[in-house]
């Protein structure tokens, strides 16, 4: 795994996929799982902009991925711990929702029973956001 632009750039404009999954048994997880989670500038920095490239190439956040429901929000939910990234996915319209499937649940309660408490405090935090949007409209 090679977490550089150059590489992610190449892989994109060679046809590579935004939504390209890693197979696994008894699941897929998705390539950008591994930006928003291993990319040093990201974890480090909040660098966002590899992550940008996903969303500049069609990335489907709330796309189920396989039998049980999980989509790439339901992943982030699980394993994301970079504040920056959370909102990014939260303002580019990532379903906070319940994904229809089984074992899955919405990303509050995901996140929560992950012990994620990043994904915890960025939504919460995003939330309030919208709130305040909402009502200085």
């Amino acid at each position: 795994f090679n977490p550089n632009m150059e590489a992610l750039r190449l892989f994109f404009d060679n046809g590579g996929d935004a939504n390209h999954n890693i197979l696994m048994e008894v699941a897929k997880l998705p390539l950008i799982l591994w930006y928003a989670t291993a990319d040093y500038e990201l974890v480090a920095g909040g660098d966002t902009s590899k992550l940008e490239l996903f969303f500049e190439r069609g990335i489907k956040l709330n796309e189920k991925l396989f039998w049980m429901g999980f989509t790439t929000m339901t992943y982030m939910a699980h394993l994301c711990s970079v504040q920056a990234a959370l909102l990014l996915f939260f303002n580019r319209k990532g379903d906070t929702g319940k994904p229809k499937g089984i074992f899955v649940q919405d990303f509050l309660t995901t996140a929560t029973q992950a012990n994620n408490q990043v994904a915890i405090d960025a939504y919460n935090d995003w939330v309030m956001m919208q709130k305040v949007a909402t009502e200085g409209a």
